[in-house]
């Protein structure tokens, strides 16, 4: 009788802790967010977890890292890349989760112009953005997942550039996968 019922248990058991494990990677794209550049493709990964009992629910914390890259052809002389870097500690339980975030970003302008010989010049200007996030982030069980985040800049922190107003009120949503 043990024999035909332990693999059943087993097998529930089994479910149980697939269901506290979070989904480690993920891939998505975000609009806004922590980059200049209006789009971003970005790869994430969950590097350390805690389960704690909170409110006799189990509660999923994560330390996570995510790195992605952004461009945006503004026009033909005139091209926007980004990295955007981020150390994230996401609090939540099963699919609900409260992010916050603290990353810098790098920008990249490339723009080309025609100096008064006719021969092409191309430029570079290179800045840091600083920035923080507080967010909600949603994983379905199949992995769909969404975010939307509050993102505040220093922007052009490094930059060759001085600017009236360094400091930016800024937000992203993010669609993708987590797997």
């Amino acid at each position: 009788m043990l024999l035909v019922f332990s693999p059943v248990f087993l097998f529930s058991q089994n479910n149980d802790f697939n269901d506290l494990n979070p989904r480690r990677n993920s891939v998505y794209l975000e609009f806004l967010g922590n980059s200049p550049t209006s789009f971003s493709l970005n790869y994430e990964r969950i590097l350390t977890d805690s389960y704690n009992e909170y409110a006799s629910k189990l509660r999923k914390d994560h330390v996570a890292l995510r790195l992605g890259f952004g461009y945006f052809p503004v026009n033909d002389n005139w091209k926007d890349f980004a990295i955007p870097f981020e150390l994230l500690l996401v609090f939540g339980s099963k699919r609900h989760h409260f992010e916050m975030g603290l990353g810098a970003t790098s920008h990249f302008e490339v723009t080309t112009s025609k100096d008064y010989n006719g021969e092409m010049e191309v430029q570079t200007d290179f800045s840091v953005i600083l920035f923080s996030r507080l967010g909600y982030r949603y994983t379905g069980p199949k992995g769909f997942m969404f975010r939307l985040g509050y993102t505040p800049m220093i922007y052009e922190f490094f930059d060759v550039h001085v600017i009236d107003h360094p400091f930016q009120l800024w937000g992203g949503v993010s669609m993708g996968y987590s797997f």
